[in-house]
């Protein structure tokens, strides 16, 4: 009496299952692509025409205790009505001090200061940022990217907070 065998040899089964594995990758790769490329930048929506966005935006900053503001003019188009953008770095000392201290997180130093974008696109106007607790997730470790999401991301979220049609939650 034999036994009866599998229909495939082991070596058919390990192909099959590298082939799975795999494809499983490239899928993965692929939507992660997709995923970072639509989530990585914030884009919303203000619910203000774009100076009054603008001059709102400035004097939230200003309100906030330790955020130095500036507008960055470097390589901007020049400005067309219904195309006009203004971008601001925005800084805070005692936040970015504090990552630049440490030689394990020197390297943050290439985002900081932090810029938003605030520009018309199709007669909206639109106030843009990175999304800082995905970035840093992904270059960082998991505690500089709890740091940003707890001290910087409610800080810029009541910078803009009130100037958007409907409050995004973060992730």
């Amino acid at each position: 009496m034999t036994t009866q065998t599998s229909e495939y040899p082991v070596r058919k089964k390990i192909q099959w299952f590298c082939a799975g594995f795999l494809w499983g990758c490239v899928i993965l790769f692929i939507a992660g692509i997709f995923y970072l490329r639509y989530s990585l930048i914030q884009e919303e929506i203000s619910q203000y025409p774009y100076e009054e966005t603008i001059e709102r935006f400035q004097q939230e900053v200003r309100t906030l205790p330790g955020w130095t503001l500036r507008t960055v003019p470097c390589g901007l188009p020049p400005q067309t009505p219904g195309q006009r953008i203004a971008v601001f770095e925005i800084c805070a000392r005692q936040y970015s001090s504090a990552l630049l201290q440490q030689e394990t997180t020197r390297s943050t130093a290439v985002i900081l200061p932090c810029k938003i974008a605030i520009y018309e696109k199709n007669k909206t106007v639109y106030i843009a940022r990175l999304n800082l607790p995905l970035f840093m997730r992904l270059i960082s470790n998991s505690t500089i990217a709890g740091w940003f999401t707890e001290q910087v991301v409610p800080e810029q979220q009541k910078m803009i907070g009130g100037l958007l049609i409907s409050e995004r939650k973060q992730p």
